[in-house]
């Protein structure tokens, strides 16, 4: 399966794993296999979504993005997967997000889950369409989703703060319209995403691929 692999600056990853042209790596023999542990080799399945996770999982500063090929049936959670083994092919260039467009992919993923309030979406619509990107509504619209959350049932709590969370990283930058990447800010900025992707996640036909590209092409 073709996929997307991160490495650091160096071509490694945890462990000190080395990674290179051809180079193949076997995951450890385990079970059961799981995301997040040495049982599988990660990757990504788009080089969109793994510059938006890139912060809330490997967090590589300056990372190299490498085509690969994924070997065995995959685990996938909707952000990452997990492969038996995995070979770096070629090396290509990541695509740069702003902040905006960080934003509106954390906006898309909130609106897909289908678990805001109606001030809520409407925000949100206002904020994607360049009506109203204000301080001030972006605050009372985390202020509304909180409250929601709050009220909400327990399946629908997640995706509730994950609109609060998306309001909040709105509001708290405002001002700022730099290139995504993993400085200090933007790592905090990405965090709140969380609760936005696990959400999603939740949803079987929410494709984060898809929302990361519509992303990458705002304006």
């Amino acid at each position: 399966m073709r996929v997307y692999k991160l490495t650091d600056r160096n071509d490694k990853t945890q462990g000190n794993t080395q990674w290179g042209r051809g180079v193949r790596h076997v995951a450890q023999d385990q079970e059961p296999r799981r995301l997040c542990t040495s049982s599988v080799i990660h990757a990504y399945r788009d080089e969109y979504l793994a510059v938006l996770m890139n912060p809330v999982h490997g967090n590589f500063e300056n990372p190299h993005c490498w085509i690969s090929e994924g070997e065995g049936d995959p685990l996938d959670d909707g952000t990452k997967l997990g492969f038996s083994a995995l070979t770096t092919i070629e090396r290509v260039p990541l695509p740069s997000f702003t902040t905006k467009q960080a934003i509106a992919f954390g906006i898309y993923c909130a609106l897909a889950t289908q678990g805001s309030s109606d001030k809520c979406k409407a925000w949100a619509h206002d904020w994607l369409s360049g009506k109203d990107r204000s301080v001030k509504s972006a605050r009372a619209a985390y202020a509304d989703a909180v409250a929601y959350a709050d009220a909400a049932n327990a399946a629908a709590t997640n995706a509730a703060y994950a609109t609060a969370d998306v309001a909040y990283a709105t509001y708290a930058h405002a001002t700022a319209d730099v290139t995504f990447a993993a400085t200090d800010a933007d790592v905090i900025f990405a965090a709140t995403h969380a609760d936005v992707i696990f959400a999603a996640t939740a949803h079987a036909d929410i494709n984060l691929s898809k929302l990361a590209r519509q992303a990458h092409k705002f304006r």
